[in-house]
C-alpha cells in the first residue's frame, strides 16, 4: 500500500469517525422526547424513503411515535357520520307493470255447415279479410235444386186440386140451398174442398224447407274479419260437427297476460295499456284494460287480465307476442325522491332532512303518495331541492351533524 493511502486511512479512522459519532450522539441527545421541531424536516422526506439514510436506527425505534404526532399535528380527526344524500327533485312519474302476452281477435268464431254435403267452392284463403255477409264457401246444390223443383211442382198440383175442389163447393152449396141435392153430397165437397186446402198448406212447407235448406248449403260471414285456419278443401264430403274454417274479427285485439297476487291491486278495468309488438318496434299501440278474472288460475297462480286494443289499420293480427306495459300510476310534477330514503316509524313515514349550511339532520314526517322499490312520490313534509340521506342510516339522528361523502343524481 502506498504511503499516501496509509495516511489517508489513519486519518479517517483516528479523526472523521470519531467526530461523527460524537456529532451523531449529541444530536439524537438533544431531540430525544421532543421531536416537535423536526416532524416538518420527517414529513418531506419520509414520501422519497430516504428518511432511513439520514435518521437511520433513529427512525426505526420511533416510527410510530413520530408518525402519530405528525398527524396530530395536522389536524384533529373528524367524528361527524359520513352519509350518502339526494336533493328531491319535481318530475313527471309513471310507472308501469310490465307483462308478455300474444295478440288474439277480439271475436274468434270457428264456422261449419247445419248440414250434410260436399264442398263445392271457397272463395277465400287464410289472411284474407272477409266483408260480413259475404259468401266463403258453399256445398253442392243439385240435390237440394231438385227437391225444391219438387216441392214446386206438388204447390201447384195442390193449387189444382183445390180450384177444383172450389168450383165443386160452390155448385154442391147452390144445389144444396135450392134442395136440389142431399146434405151428405154438400158436406163431402166441403171436406174435399178442407182436404185440398190442407194439402196446398203443406206443399207450400216442403216447398219453404227445401229453400232453406238450400240456404244451408251456403256459408256466409257473420261479421267482418279476417279468415284464419282452413280445415276443409274443395271436393271433401263433410258433416254438421265438421269444422270448416275460422273468422277473426280484427277490428278490435285481445292481449291475455297473466298478473301476480301482489300486483293485481294495482290494476282496474279502463286502466291505460302500451303493447309493442316485434313487427312495428318503433309504434306504441295504446289499449285498456277490459277485464280482470276474479280467481286465481293454475299452478302459475296468476290472475289472468284481458286488455281491448283498437287496430283501426289491421296491422296487428291473430298471434303476434306482444309486451305489454301497464300504467299503473302516473303524476305530472310530482315531488320524487328514493325508497331508501323513507324510514317507516309504526304507521307513518319520516326522512332524514340535512340542513346545507349547518349539516344538522332533522326528522321530518312524510306522506307518500306512491312508492315503488326504487322511488317514491311524496305529497306533503318535503320541498324541491331539499336534501335527505339516502342508503345506510345507522347512527344518524335528529339533531346530530353528518358528513355528506356522496351526492347521488337521479337517473335519467
Amino acid at each position: 500500500m502506498k504511503k499516501k493511502t496509509r495516511r489517508f486511512l489513519l486519518f479517517f479512522l483516528i479523526l472523521v469517525l470519531p467526530s461523527l459519532a460524537i456529532g451523531g450522539y449529541t444530536v439524537y441527545k438533544h431531540f430525544e422526547g421532543d421531536f416537535s421541531q423536526v416532524i416538518f424536516m420527517l414529513k418531506g422526506v419520509r414520501q422519497k424513503d430516504i428518511s432511513k439514510l439520514l435518521f437511520g436506527r433513529f427512525l426505526k425505534d420511533n416510527t410510530t411515535d413520530v408518525g402519530t404526532m405528525a398527524d396530530a399535528g395536522d389536524e384533529q380527526p373528524d367524528s361527524r357520520v359520513p352519509v350518502t344524500v339526494f336533493k328531491a327533485f319535481v318530475t313527471g312519474f309513471r310507472d308501469t307493470l310490465p307483462a308478455l302476452g300474444t295478440l288474439k281477435g277480439y271475436r274468434e268464431t270457428k264456422l261449419g255447415f247445419e248440414k250434410n254435403g260436399i264442398i263445392r267452392t271457397f272463395n277465400y284463403k287464410p289472411g284474407d279479410l272477409v266483408p260480413e255477409g259475404e259468401l266463403i264457401c258453399s256445398l253442392q246444390k243439385t240435390e237440394n235444386e231438385i227437391r225444391i223443383r219438387h216441392c214446386e211442382a206438388k204447390v201447384a198440383e195442390a193449387n189444382s186440386s183445390l180450384s177444383l175442389a172450389k168450383n165443386r163447393l160452390e155448385r154442391a152449396t147452390q144445389k144444396y140451398e135450392l134442395g136440389g141435392t142431399s146434405k151428405s153430397l154438400y158436406e163431402e165437397a166441403l171436406l174435399e174442398y178442407e182436404k185440398s186446402t190442407h194439402q196446398l198448406e203443406t206443399a207450400k212447407i216442403e216447398l219453404e224447407n227445401a229453400k232453406h235448406d238450400l240456404l244451408k248449403c251456403d256459408l256466409f260471414a257473420p261479421y267482418e274479419g279476417i279468415l284464419g285456419n282452413k280445415y276443409v278443401e274443395v271436393g271433401e264430403t263433410i258433416t254438421m260437427n265438421t269444422l270448416v274454417c275460422d273468422l277473426i274479427d280484427v277490428d278490435y285485439m285481445i292481449v291475455v297476460i297473466g298478473v301476480v297476487e301482489r300486483d293485481i291491486e294495482k290494476l282496474q278495468t279502463g286502466q291505460r295499456v302500451s303493447i309493442f309488438v316485434d313487427a312495428y318496434p318503433d309504434r306504441e299501440f295504446i289499449g285498456t284494460v277490459e277485464s280482470l278474472a276474479p280467481v286465481v288460475e293454475g299452478q302459475s297462480r296468476t290472475f289472468s287480465v284481458e286488455i281491448k286494443v283498437a287496430n283501426p289499420q289491421n296491422v296487428l293480427l291473430p298471434g303476434m307476442f306482444a309486451r305489454v306495459r301497464i300504467n299503473v300510476f302516473e303524476q305530472k310534477n310530482a315531488l320524487v325522491i328514493p325508497a331508501s330514503a323513507l324510514v317507516r316509524q309504526k304507521n307513518k313515514f319520516i326522512t332524514l332532512v340535512i340542513d346545507p349550511e349547518t349539516f344538522a339532520v332533522t326528522e321530518r314526517p312524510v306522506s307518500v303518495a306512491y312508492a315503488t322499490t326504487d322511488y317514491a312520490v311524496i305529497s306533503r313534509g318535503l320541498k324541491e331541492g331539499e336534501i335527505v340521506v339516502i342508503g345506510e342510516k345507522e347512527g344518524v339522528g335528529e339533531g346530530m351533524t353528518v358528513k355528506i361523502i356522496e351526492e347521488q343524481m337521479p337517473e335519467k
